[in-house]
């Protein structure tokens, strides 16, 4: 199902765009899909590639947004954006490691002056 491309047909876009009329902003939001070519599913798909690639959300925060019922579906269709992960975190925990060797060794030294 993933590989079929659906778009609107000029008859279901006259159909729906009637409904919306009186709606301003889904009037406007759904001219622009249209016209552009974009599905609603595109743009959740780059909600959240955005919100992953670019701020680092947490997989469990993505698919609360997504209304994934299961982690599980989030990390299944987007875990290819997250191969630094692994290498971020250990690059958090030496930095956390070193940071804390500093202290205990400006611990020590302040305690010896003493």
């Amino acid at each position: 199902k993933a590989e079929e491309m659906l778009f609107w047909t000029k008859e279901e876009y006259l159909k729906f765009i009637e409904k919306v009329k009186d709606k301003p902003y889904s009037y406007q939001a759904f001219q622009i899909l249209y016209w552009c070519g974009l599905r609603v599913g595109d743009l959740r798909h780059s909600h959240a590639s955005l919100l992953i690639s670019k701020l680092g959300a947490q997989p469990n925060l993505v698919a609360e947004r997504l209304g994934h019922e299961k982690i599980q579906t989030t990390l299944n269709t987007y875990s290819h954006l997250y191969p630094n992960q692994s290498r971020d975190l250990a690059d958090q925990l030496n930095d956390l490691n070193s940071g804390t060797d500093d202290e205990q060794e400006g611990d020590d030294s302040d305690a010896g002056e003493t």
